[in-house]
């Protein structure tokens, strides 16, 4: 039977890990996109990531989104 794990879960849980430590985890708009390196991680293990699609767009939606066109 393959392996899952939540990505939204795996998420929250290294972002709480980071903060216990002192860390303050920010997203750089040149950085690799969280849930995209979450999954390659995952998937490096041999555990398949999955997704709330709900908990997923809640996510998107709780983070700015970036300018593209800044004049």
């Amino acid at each position: 039977m393959a392996q899952t794990y939540d990505i939204n879960r795996f998420l929250r849980e290294v972002e709480a890990l980071l903060w216990q430590t002192g860390l303050d985890p920010q997203r750089g708009s040149s950085q690799p996109k969280p849930e995209v390196a979450a999954g390659m991680l995952l998937r490096a293990y041999g555990i398949a990531p999955i997704a709330d699609q709900v908990e997923t767009l809640a996510r998107a939606m709780d983070n700015s989104w970036p300018e593209r066109d800044q004049t």
